[in-house]
């Protein structure tokens, strides 16, 4: 966990979903949009066609940084994407002393669940679930 992480509760997550989800969706955007223009930059240098691929070079940049500005955006927010493809996104918590992972996915109104780290997203469980903890008391 970086020095920048934080512990969330349910409540507290869900609060941070409204700028969390607009910084996601412009991951989401920008994912397809890198591949596209590699696939055009490698083309443009297979064929010889070196103005074309200085163009395409400086557009995958400003794509690149975009997305790595959106990555740090969340990393300052304490939470980390772990699909970049569909938009998974964790939220570290402690539940009943245990350190364990809240998961919200793009497209999802709140919360997905919980897991255990070390486990992966698909095997959260319901929020409803999550073990009573003094830090999640009050939101």
């Amino acid at each position: 966990m970086t020095a920048k992480s934080r512990y969330f509760t349910p409540c507290r997550a869900g609060h941070a979903l409204v700028l969390i989800k607009r910084i996601v969706a412009d991951i989401l955007d920008d994912a397809p949009r890198m591949r596209e223009l590699q696939e055009l930059l490698e083309a443009a240098e297979r064929a010889g066609r070196d103005e074309q691929a200085q163009f395409v070079r400086a557009e995958l940049a400003g794509v690149i940084e975009r997305y790595q500005r959106c990555l740090g955006e969340l990393d300052d927010l304490g939470v980390e994407l772990v699909d970049a493809e569909v938009g998974v996104v964790e939220f570290p918590c402690i539940a009943d002393g245990v350190e364990v992972r809240l998961c919200w996915r793009f497209g999802r109104r709140g919360l997905i669940g919980w897991h255990e780290v070390g486990q992966c997203y698909a095997a959260c469980r319901p929020i409803g679930s999550l073990p009573a903890s003094p830090l999640l008391v009050g939101g």
